[in-house]
């Protein structure tokens, strides 16, 4: 089950997108020029009720922390974009992992190569002249037991992972932007 901000936050988002913001029924005519790039916002959530959440957006331009209580479960994605005069082509949320397990006196650090994003919503490209919808949604959900290490740690050990999203998106003139990132933690000692 979705937990309440979330859910109100989808709500939100959706009928925005819906509204279309004010843009004509049939959506905007991409112009030829826009120096602008899209607005995106991104909100993390555990599925589990009492679960944490964060939300950033390009506005904000503050990086946000939550904590992971369990390695198990759900995290909810909500990532949205919207360009009133070039529409949003590309919106992707991505997520990079870094496991640091530690014994009394050393640390060792693995990363997850980011290539790609973990979800994205990739629209067919259009040229200037063509009418398009002025925003984008993307809703995932995120298997914890995929990203965190199940194995608990040796006695006398801890594991520490950070699991770091973002998102990007793209307009169909090809201006970019990138939201802070949500960093959300899990701690495991042994």
């Amino acid at each position: 089950m979705l937990n309440r901000a979330l859910a109100v936050i989808m709500l939100t988002l959706g009928l925005a997108a819906c509204r279309g913001g004010g843009s004509s029924p049939g959506g905007i005519t991409i112009p030829q020029s826009d120096g602008t790039p899209p607005e995106a916002t991104l909100q993390v959530a555990v599925a589990a009720s009492g679960g944490d959440s964060a939300a950033v957006s390009t506005n904000s331009g503050n990086s946000q922390n939550m904590t992971l209580r369990v390695k198990t479960g759900e995290l909810n994605l909500a990532a949205s974009a919207k360009d009133s005069e070039s529409g949003v082509q590309d919106l992707a949320i991505w997520l990079s992992v870094e496991a640091t397990t530690c014994d009394a006196s050393t640390c060792e650090v693995s990363q997850e190569e980011v290539g790609e994003p973990l979800f994205s919503s990739i629209s067919p490209q259009k040229k200037a002249g063509e009418t398009t919808a002025e925003s984008s949604i993307l809703f995932q959900s995120l298997d914890l037991t995929q990203k965190i290490p199940q194995t608990p740690p040796a006695a006398g050990n801890t594991i520490t992972v950070h699991l770091t999203f973002y998102v990007k998106a793209v307009n169909y003139l090809g201006n970019s932007v990138r939201t802070p990132d949500i960093e959300a933690t899990f701690r495991e000692s042994a």
